[in-house]
């Protein structure tokens, strides 16, 4: 009796196990006296690696189909836009404040599935979500007395979704 199994190599599936180049199909084969060459086939994984606006609106849909082995860029900056703030750059979770990957930026699939323990091997095509990093705008506040006589009033600065309160009104009319 001969046992033969194969272990999955990070990012592959076995595609099968082949006896002298033909694959065995059948779980009982006779072994003849001769020296025999038994090789198991590895296939890349396939994923579906998708860029998430997290809060934003994608102007472009991008989605790779890819394989374990391969490169993707990222999106640029022009992708996805959100009222009030500026894209950072991307990060394999949506909570990140800090961007992992920048713009435009070579990618490569193993790194992606490897930081999200998605490099197993499976028959099945495993989807890797990566997220849209924003960064809330800051803004200024010019206040201006409008015909007022006397008072001074120095600018404000706010940040864009957190509220904040107006600077007193100092300006006197005469």
């Amino acid at each position: 009796s001969v046992t033969i199994s194969a272990e999955a190599l990070a990012g592959y599936r076995v595609e099968g196990i082949y006896l002298d180049g033909t694959k065995i199909t059948e779980l009982t084969f006779v072994v003849g006296d001769k020296d025999y060459e038994v090789e198991a086939k590895h296939v890349a994984n396939v994923y579906d690696v998708k860029f998430n606006a997290n809060g934003g609106e994608e102007v472009e849909v991008v989605t790779y189909d890819v394989k374990y082995n391969e490169n993707i860029t990222s999106p640029a900056l022009s992708a996805f836009t959100q009222v009030g703030y500026t894209l950072k750059g991307f990060a394999l979770e949506a909570s990140a404040v800090t961007a992992v990957y920048g713009f435009e930026a070579t990618i490569t699939v193993k790194a992606l599935a490897d930081a999200k323990n998605m490099s197993a091997g499976t028959a099945e095509k495993q989807t890797i979500v990566v997220y849209a990093v924003w960064e809330a705008n800051e803004f200024t506040v010019s206040y201006n007395g409008n015909g007022a006589t006397g008072g001074e009033m120095t600018s404000s600065t706010f940040v864009y979704d957190q509220e904040n309160k107006l600077t007193l009104n100092t300006y006197v009319r005469a």
